[in-house]
């Protein structure tokens, strides 16, 4: 299980992603959300079994996702998965 102070940290980079889209700062959610989705993917070298960890990187996928969608951008490949994010 991450610390907690890394487990606020990721809530707080996923709700400033979710002011940044509100704001219609989509670049700049973005960014938000591959910092978050790096941060949970570091945690999750040290635990990779860790399903709050898995759940929260999934968050930040569908949250980049649906801005790729919303805002008609290219799709790319989540970089765990070989690709990297656009």
């Amino acid at each position: 299980m991450a610390d907690d102070r890394v487990l606020s940290k990721q809530t707080v980079v996923l709700g400033l992603g979710d002011v940044l889209i509100a704001q219609g700062r989509i670049a700049d959610a973005l960014e938000a959300y591959r910092i978050g989705i790096a941060l949970v993917e570091s945690l999750l070298a040290d635990a990779p079994g860790d399903r709050e960890l898995q759940r929260d990187l999934s968050a930040f996928f569908i949250k980049v996702s649906n801005v790729q969608i919303v805002n008609k951008l290219p799709r790319v490949t989540p970089p765990s998965l070989g690709g990297t994010i656009a």
